[in-house]
């Protein structure tokens, strides 16, 4: 997996940071809790899968452990981490939180986009990964990224409101309303700024 932070974090603040307030249906029940991030910019492009699994280990499993740290043992790689902490060129590698968690023995699982089984987690003490595929956004290319989802909205209507914790102790919000069914079983989600595939779901236990 690539992924190209920069970029993503400007576009998804613009789509999605007003959608919590567009729902008319009313919340009827919230599952989750928005959890401390550990988060913040760095200079590879290719490593969201390294941020979120800082983020989970963190905040499921008390472990504090710096990105390199994380991207060196995944990848096998020696000397990962500049003097700033952080992930130096020869290691800015794409991959998936999957494989990175599974390095600090946390079991995963991969399943299809499933909003019942999202809140379900989220309602039982635990986080979840959504995968997304921007091959049709407005970058240009094909750029994978990995988020996770901490929180979340039940509505009158049967609709969620998901929370999503990307950068620096900062949520966004999206509602499920807003995501188009396609035949191949992923969501896609269509604005002016932004476009992607929700490929799938990352169940961390």
């Amino acid at each position: 997996m690539r992924c190209n932070l920069r970029s993503f974090f400007s576009s998804f603040f613009f789509s999605f940071i007003f959608i919590g307030f567009l729902a008319d249906a009313k919340i009827i029940q919230s599952a989750g809790r928005k959890r401390y991030v550990t988060y913040r910019q760095f200079s590879g492009e290719n490593i969201c899968w390294a941020l979120a699994a800082k983020s989970v280990l963190y905040n499921t499993r008390n472990k504090k452990i710096s990105v390199c740290e994380i991207v060196s043992k995944t990848k096998k790689l020696n000397n990962c981490c500049s003097v700033q902490q952080n992930v130096t060129d020869h290691c800015n590698k794409g991959d998936y939180i999957e494989n990175a968690l599974a390095q600090f023995g946390v079991k995963t699982i991969r399943q299809a986009v499933n909003f019942k089984q999202v809140y379900s987690d989220l309602q039982n003490n635990k986080v979840v990964a959504m995968v997304t595929d921007m091959s049709n956004s407005t970058f240009g290319s094909r750029q994978g990224h990995v988020a996770i989802i901490h929180y979340a909205n039940l509505h009158s209507d049967g609709s969620y409101t998901f929370y999503v914790a990307d950068s620096a102790n900062e949520y966004y919000s999206f509602d499920t309303d807003d995501l188009r069914l396609r035949k191949n079983g992923k969501y896609e989600y269509l604005s002016r700024e932004i476009s992607f595939d929700w490929e799938y779901i990352v169940r961390i236990f």
